[in-house]
């Protein structure tokens, strides 16, 4: 039972290999055929035209065209610290953003921790600790705020941290589709006017015919009286003030930066992931819809009606984009 460690023993001998006659050794030709169009596309890649890793978060990146010379210093329109309004635009102030919503405590029984983690957070990212106060304000505007004119009880401080989900990772296995393809999956849905552009947008993109699997990070997936909601958190800034987050501009960033894809993107992965995980599941009963969450337009007093663009597909819709984009056996 006992373990004693000593020098190995010396045997005198070297090893010798026995030389060998190679000649006309050759190696194997390759005949097989590797398929070029087969790999794992992300919302990002169908939009930029080309593939990536597909391996991180989107946060905000179509927004600043993907670049991180975007302005990060504090806006100018007023005064410094006061207001989300003011914060820092670009790539990192998003990637900050998404941290704060992805790590705060919802609930009110939160809100004493909530300051603390927001200077850590700052510090983190290298921000002054004089925008605690505006981020604050704005997680109690967004956690505050009613996110249905229908369902004015819908909030996001009244969703327990038991009943969230926070950066959902999803694969689909994807058939091979064309901008072609995914632009009519939209064609003839009943949409409004500046929304009916969204086929003609979608075929303008430029990636190759792909195929294999999507994937994906979705934000937050929530449930509440028994309907299941995701929410993308958009740190875009559109304007000076709470107004300029109204209905119409948030439309019109929804369609050009192809947020109105990836919304239909990200429920289809709701969808398919209710479907395995829910007993029973309906998408009439169970789908509660998609909130795209402009974070600098949030005021609770005025929500929904600035700040946040809410959205839930057909029956119809999501049954085209189950057989347009969903590779199944026999497809």
């Amino acid at each position: 039972g006992n373990i004693e460690i000593c020098d190995p023993s010396f045997v005198g001998k070297t090893l010798t290999r026995e030389e060998r006659d190679v000649k006309g050794l050759n190696t194997r030709p390759f005949t097989g055929r590797i398929a070029m169009d087969w790999g794992v596309s992300s919302f990002s890649s169908l939009v930029s035209g080309y593939e990536d890793s597909a391996d991180m978060p989107e946060h905000d990146i179509m927004a600043y065209g993907g670049m991180t010379g975007v302005d990060e210093t504090a806006l100018v329109s007023g005064t410094p610290y006061e207001s989300i309004l003011e914060f820092p635009r670009g790539p990192k102030a998003g990637s900050f953003l998404h941290k704060i919503m992805e790590q705060v405590d919802f609930s009110r029984a939160g809100e004493g921790e909530r300051e603390d983690l927001v200077r850590d957070l700052l510090a983190d990212y290298g921000y002054e600790e004089q925008w605690t106060a505006a981020i604050c304000g704005m997680l109690e505007n967004t956690l505050g705020a009613s996110l249905s004119e229908e369902h004015q009880g819908l909030k996001l401080s009244l969703v327990p941290t038991n009943c969230r989900l926070t950066e959902l990772e999803f694969y689909f296995p994807m058939r091979l589709i064309t901008p072609t393809d995914l632009a009519s999956i939209f064609e003839g849905e009943s949409v409004s006017s500046s929304m009916a552009y969204i086929p003609e947008r979608i075929e303008a993109l430029e990636f190759s015919p792909i195929r294999g699997f999507m994937k994906g990070y979705i934000d937050l997936v929530f449930q509440w009286n028994g309907k299941y909601y995701l929410v993308d958190w958009k740190s875009n800034h559109l304007g000076p003030d709470i107004e300029a987050y109204n209905q119409g501009s948030m439309e019109e960033e929804m369609l050009r930066h192809f947020y109105v894809l990836q919304c239909h993107i990200y429920c289809l992965a709701l969808d398919q992931y209710l479907s395995l995980r829910l007993p029973g599941y309906d998408y009439q009963r169970h789908f509660g819809g998609a909130f795209y969450i402009f974070l600098r337009g949030m005021d609770a007093e005025k929500a929904p009606k600035y700040g946040v663009y809410g959205t839930r597909p057909s029956v119809d819709l999501i049954k085209r984009l189950r057989k347009g984009l969903l590779e199944t056996k026999g497809s």
